[in-house]
């Protein structure tokens, strides 16, 4: 694979890692577990701690929805490449 094409990929890793590191902070500050937040979400800690994983392709419903369980709100900012 030639290194452009490699390019969008690594902009979705980004993005994943800094939505997980996010949540995980807002999680430890908040003193929620993944149990708690999985019963918040209505699904499973096992699927919680898949999502944190970074493994799991997740919808912005599904963010805006974590986020507001941890009393935030999703914002999108775009940034330059460069």
């Amino acid at each position: 694979m030639r290194l452009i094409e490699k390019k969008p990929l690594w902009n979705q890793e980004y993005a994943i890692l800094d939505f997980t590191e996010l949540v995980c902070k807002t999680m430890k500050e908040k003193g929620i577990t993944k149990k708690d937040l999985a019963q918040l979400l209505g699904t499973s800690q096992a699927e919680v701690t898949k999502i944190l994983s970074g493994d799991r392709n997740i919808s912005i419903r599904l963010m805006s929805d974590m986020l507001f369980h941890l009393g935030c709100q999703l914002v999108f900012c775009v940034k330059k490449k460069g």
